[in-house]
């Protein structure tokens, strides 16, 4: 909390409210008003601090009013702040300012809201005059231009006064005050790894979007020197990395671009800076632009399709963005391109035609699924439309509106928490499909680095090296064919884009393996498929080329131990029960793990459906495949291959591991012998998995010339051998299986994340026996 200096007979209080994550930018110029006029207030931010006592802090202070402010989603957040104040103080003055003012009905925020007062449009003035008036004549502000307010007399009414004029923003230099606001904990951008400060050239904007509904109406530009000054003095103050200019339009022409491009180059210690721009600006400011240090160009692209663009009344073509971005990249200035899906009656066709555009100019940006916004165009077609019942309690709708992942959206709207508003020419199925579909083309072809190699010495650690499609940065990874995370998405350690990837079928074993899999695909009728919730957001949204998605009717977690619940959703796949899988399912499909061992992870989780599942399967009804070839759990044995034979493990791991491992055989109809060390606390642990028999080394190393003479006469198929961080010993373990006359030992990684490469290389290079190689996996 900060504090300022005396005017009023009290002072007031700002609250920023929890939801609001924005820079309080607009706080910030209120503040600059109040100070200004010689008004003293204490300032609470929510957002930073959450757990805030704003009950207790009322009953310790009096205040003249509690004065709040932002955007319609934060509506049950103002409810709750009035509600408090009130409840301490009857008497204490609430006002409400912000765009929920100019976008919401009034008489609805007074039935709902425990308010007093309303600010209309900006709040330098009329905040300020409002504030001014309460303290001196407390009663209702009959001729205050800028305000609606309760009226005592008839309760549950309220009288709407006339709007004040729009700020004059050249009679003096209006400029936000920071010296209250913890700005280092706003500035940061975890996406850049640097600091920024933000900056309003201006007001309002030009356009009249369907899809927007700009606070302060038609744009309105700043002086270029009071924006110079204003610049100046937070680069003497601030300690940041880059401007950003947030409002809708820089500057409104080419000259006063020009004009701040050559201002802005004089100044001492000057830094780098962002900015929008709409595409209809002359191309011809671009260069001064980019030699005034400007980095990167914000545009709205938002549709590839120029029958969209009309219906937004957007104003612009896709030829103009052609030629608008093609001219930035021609400056060397990176352009940020966003994009709109679920516009006013879009079609599958119009959302292909936008990532083809996006694909074509090589250009990158977010894609935000369009929030119909009260006030806005859109907002009056779905009422007209019927789409929209009820004002409030479409507000009131629990849900992060600005959520940026369409994938958490979609799980949003069919889990019931919060329902999508659909105006396009699709239906909600359709829609969330095409979403998925379209933005898996444009990850998995726009945002994979370019200029690929991959090098190994072993066959199974990569070391791969490529050109981010953003920055051109070379980026260099270390990657393990039997690690699938290393090919999902992840941030760039140049730019910080944090959707660039890899692709997988750089690796030709990789790409070979999904080749044969999906040949193998084609004959199936229904699929689920088994991961982690990461693994399968992944699958949505990088996914498999060529992957018959629209075969997929659902997931399985691989773990109990996913933070999901039952009939819960991934993007716009359900989680299906066991009971499902069988029912409709002929097909598994594992996202992380050999087939094999998915298969058996799911059974050893218990439950009559999942062994219904494994019955399935050994009755050749349910296939298992994988896309990934080794999975999570390393270069392992398909379990599944070993059904019905004679099995020596050998326990040379951890108790854990070894019992998953043993009740997996078991599962498979196995006879399951072992091979332990006398002094090893597992034979007790073990004893209830064992249905062969237990061949006991002595002493506490094996060591094959300790041997009893019964083992050397083993009987077993194969052998299995587990093992977790370290191959210390597993030479002796591989000569005692070798002396037990085993034909073939196989590999079984319990978690080949954590083993050392050259462990890893010792493993797959280890002769058994002497004249063969340890097989990594049956054949």
């Amino acid at each position: 909390m900060r504090k300022n200096m005396p005017a009023l007979s009290r002072k007031v209080l700002l609250v920023k409210p929890s939801d609001n994550y924005f820079f309080p930018i607009g706080y910030a110029y209120v503040a600059t008003a109040l100070k200004s006029a010689g008004i003293e207030f204490d300032y609470i931010d929510l957002h930073l601090h959450p757990t805030f006592d704003l009950e207790a802090h009322l009953r310790t202070h009096d205040y003249l009013a509690v004065c709040v402010g932002g955007l319609l989603w934060s509506l049950p957040h103002f409810k709750e702040i009035f509600a408090t104040a009130k409840r301490v103080n009857p008497r204490l003055a609430c006002i409400l300012g912000g765009n929920i003012v100019v976008d919401f009905s009034s008489q609805i925020l007074f039935e709902y809201l425990d308010i007093d007062y309303l600010v209309i449009g900006e709040g330098e003035i009329t905040a300020t005059l409002l504030l001014q008036h309460i303290d001196v004549h407390g009663i209702s502000p009959t001729s205050l231009e800028g305000v609606a307010y309760r009226t005592p007399q008839a309760p549950g009414s309220h009288v709407r006064n006339a709007r004040r004029p729009f700020l004059d923003l050249t009679s003096r230099n209006w400029m936000p005050t920071w010296d209250f606001v913890e700005v280092d904990r706003y500035s940061y951008s975890q996406k850049l790894q640097k600091r920024f400060f933000p900056v309003l050239t201006g007001r309002g904007c030009t356009g009249r979007c369907a899809f927007c509904s700009p606070t302060n109406g038609r744009y309105r530009g700043r002086p270029v020197e009071h924006v110079l000054a204003e610049l100046e003095y937070l680069i003497s103050h601030y300690d940041f990395d880059y401007f950003y200019f947030i409002n809708e339009v820089f500057f409104q022409t080419e000259e006063q671009i020009i004009a701040f491009c050559r201002g802005y180059s004089r100044l001492k210690g000057r830094k780098p800076w962002m900015c929008p721009q709409r595409m209809d600006t002359p191309l011809s400011v671009l260069a001064f632009m980019k030699e005034a240090g400007c980095f990167t160009v914000t545009v709205g692209l938002e549709s590839g399709s120029d029958a969209i663009l009309k219906k937004m009344k957007k104003n612009i073509t896709t030829d103009q963005a052609r030629a608008y971005i093609a001219a930035l990249k021609e400056q060397e200035i990176q352009v940020e391109a966003s994009f709109i899906f679920g516009n006013f009656e879009e079609t599958p066709e119009d959302m292909a035609k936008t990532v083809d555009l996006m694909l074509d100019l090589d250009a990158f940006g977010p894609m935000v699924l369009c929030i119909t916004y009260p006030g806005t165009l859109n907002y009056q077609r779905a009422r007209r439309l019927g789409l929209v019942r009820d004002d409030l309690q479409y507000i009131l709708d629990p849900h992060d509106a600005y959520n940026p992942s369409y994938l958490r959206q979609m799980e949003d709207h069919y889990s019931g928490k919060r329902r999508y508003l659909n105006i396009t020419a699709m239906d909600d199925d359709l829609l969330f499909a095409t979403v998925v579909r379209e933005m898996r083309r444009l990850y998995s072809q726009g945002y994979c680095y370019r200029q690929v190699t991959a090098s190994t010495q072993d066959g199974i650690v990569y070391q791969l090296r490529g050109t981010c499609p953003i920055c051109r940065g070379i980026v260099e990874k270390k990657a393990s064919i039997d690690d699938p995370s290393a090919f999902q998405e992840h941030l760039c350690p140049e730019c910080g884009e944090p959707h660039v990837h890899f692709p997988a079928r750089i690796i030709p074993v990789l790409r070979q393996a999904q080749e044969a899999a999906l040949v193998e695909l084609e004959s199936a009728g229904s699929i689920a498929v088994v991961g982690t919730a990461d693994q399968v957001r992944a699958f949505l949204k990088l996914g498999v080329e060529g992957f018959p998605y629209d075969k997929v009717a659902g997931f399985l977690r691989s773990a109990d131990s996913d933070p999901l619940h039952e009939g819960s959703w991934i993007g716009n796949l359900r989680q299906l029960s066991p009971e499902e899988v069988a029912h409709s399912a002929d097909t598994l499909v594992a996202l992380g793990a050999a087939a094999g061992d998915a298969l058996s992870n799911l059974i050893s989780r218990g439950g009559a459906g999942f062994r219904a599942l494994g019955a399935l399967h050994e009755a050749g009804r349910l296939g298992v495949r994988s896309v990934f070839p080794y999975g999570r759990l390393g270069v392992e044995c398909c379990l599944e291959s070993l059904a019905g034979a004679h099995v020596l493990v050998a326990c040379c791991a951890r108790q854990e591991p070894v019992r998953e491992l043993l009740r997996s055989l078991r599962a498979r109809g196995c006879t399951v012998s072992v091979l332990i060390l006398q002094d090893s606390p597992s034979l007790i642990e073990v004893e209830d998995l064992v249905n062969g028999s237990t061949i006991t080394c002595p002493g506490s190393l094996f060591n094959a010339q300790t041997l009893p003479e019964a083992a050397l006469t083993s009987d077993a198929d194969c052998a299995v051998v587990p093992f977790i961080k370290e191959l210390t010993g597993y030479g002796n373990v591989l000569a005692c299986l070798a002396a037990c006359g085993i034909p073939v030992a196989y590999a079984w990684h319990v978690n080949n994340s954590q083993v050392p490469d050259e462990e890893r290389r010792r493993l797959v290079s280890m002769p058994y026996p002497p004249s063969m190689p340890l097989v990594p996996r049956p054949s």
